[in-house]
């Protein structure tokens, strides 16, 4: 099955990195460091316009965990339809409940709504209580994949987990890896059969400009003694794409 990488996107560099270096889908998102949340109307549309490749957009009101308050349940949902005004291929989200369990009704809604886009489930999985009844619902309702990790921090703690639900749940639900993707786990994944992966090919740049009167760089990203910002690097993403290619 041909091999899709999906870039982890959160400034319009990242997305022009994603379609120059032939990336065959990006994941649209804010604030990565926190583990994203929903792009702004503005950034989602232009990105889009700018873009060769389908994008998906990250539907997550707030850092934190993903259990979700009646009002910002309904900022997601009046989110979601701005998401496909704008044009997204697919929408990426979930909800939990406060014990765990995957949330079924407010996740169902979301997945209605999202329609006749694509929806999958995020690193919400990996915090579930119960990972199996999670993934059992999401194959019932008609999800089209779930991004893990194997149930742990990062890909390398939970390969054996994620090889596992490949094997049980892979012919009715695409399960993309994702969270500390490199080029040895990958081959390890593809190997086994998984087909779509989900990476941020992340780099640091430093700052040509720095004017933080604060001490600890507030707002910037610091790599020992400089200021930046990460981004999606084409090289990395190339070098990633020829990683899933060869057999």
């Amino acid at each position: 099955m041909k091999k899709i990488l999906e870039i982890c996107c959160d400034t319009i560099k990242s997305v022009k990195n994603a379609n120059n270096a032939k990336a065959q889908r990006i994941e649209l998102c804010t604030a990565l460091n926190t583990g994203g949340i929903s792009p702004s109307y503005s950034f989602l549309k232009q990105a889009i316009e700018i873009s060769d490749i389908p994008i998906n957009a990250l539907l997550r009101p707030r850092a934190g965990n993903f259990v979700y308050s009646d009002i910002e349940f309904e900022i997601m949902c009046e989110e979601l339809k701005e998401m496909k005004r704008a044009g997204v291929a697919g929408i990426v989200s979930g909800v939990l409940l406060e014990n765990g369990r995957i949330d079924k009704e407010r996740t169902k809604k979301l997945l209605e709504l999202s329609k006749p886009q694509s929806f999958t489930f995020h690193r919400g999985i990996d915090f579930c209580t119960d990972i199996d009844e999670a993934m059992d619902f999401l194959c019932e309702i008609g999800a089209k994949a779930v991004l893990t990790s194997g149930g742990c921090a990062k890909i390398n703690e939970g390969l054996e987990n994620i090889i596992i639900m490949h094997k049980k749940y892979g012919n009715k639900i695409c399960i993309m890896p994702g969270g500390g993707l490199n080029f040895e786990n990958a081959k390890i994944l593809k190997d086994v059969g998984i087909y779509e992966f989900h990476f941020s090919a992340s780099e640091f740049e430093e700052e040509s400009v720095v004017y933080s009167r604060y001490p600890n760089g507030l707002g910037h990203i610091i790599n020992g003694e400089k200021y930046g910002y990460n981004y999606s690097s084409k090289n990395t993403i190339k070098k990633m794409l020829e990683v899933l290619k060869k057999d």
